[in-house]
């Protein structure tokens, strides 16, 4: 069997009294209790007996020593059924607290995608509107080629009709024509 010895106490100067635990082990009974699993059984049953206290059983009532001929009344067996039955909840709540992280997991992963989709619907946006500005700005670069073109061209124009009437007004000199 196990044996130590554990002290409970408060410091003198703590005006909450929080208790504090000391245990004293032998390093023999530590060293079984570490390598071989030895508390583990130990660490099951206390966890029940707390959580059957918590829930209002009377554990000293159930330990008493008393001479019960049928096991079914024993109070150990009303200790084992409640124990079971709070393993079984306990295996459920875990059970759904996993599906719940799992649940939540798999929105988080949905999220993530929907984002991701998102952010790469906004990067094509960005680049097509990019592409939008370089084209608009060719539009106005041959715009600007356009206009300057023609205003060569209109002064191409008048200097030609200048020159022709410069020309004509030569010929109708040289053969007194008017027209």
């Amino acid at each position: 069997g196990w044996a130590d010895t554990m002290i409970n106490f408060y410091f003198a100067d703590d005006s909450n009294k929080h208790i504090c635990e000391l245990q004293l082990v032998h390093s023999r009974m530590m060293t079984v209790r570490k390598r071989q699993d030895a508390h583990v059984g130990y660490s099951q049953f206390r966890t029940a007996i707390e959580l059957l206290e918590a829930v209002g059983h009377d554990i000293e009532e159930s330990t008493t020593t008393q001479n019960v001929k049928d096991p079914q009344q024993h109070p150990f067996h009303s200790l084992d059924s409640k124990v079971n039955e709070l393993v079984t909840i306990l295996k459920e709540q875990k059970q759904q607290q996993q599906d719940g992280e799992n649940k939540l997991r798999d929105q988080q992963q949905r999220q993530q995608d929907h984002l991701n989709r998102l952010e790469t619907e906004l990067q094509k946006q960005q680049q097509l509107q990019e592409l939008v500005q370089k084209q608009q700005k060719r539009i106005d670069d041959l715009e600007t080629e356009l206009t300057q073109q023609k205003q060569q061209q209109d002064e191409k124009y008048q200097e030609l009709s200048k020159q022709f009437e410069q020309l004509l007004q030569q010929v109708q000199g040289k053969l007194n024509i008017d027209v």
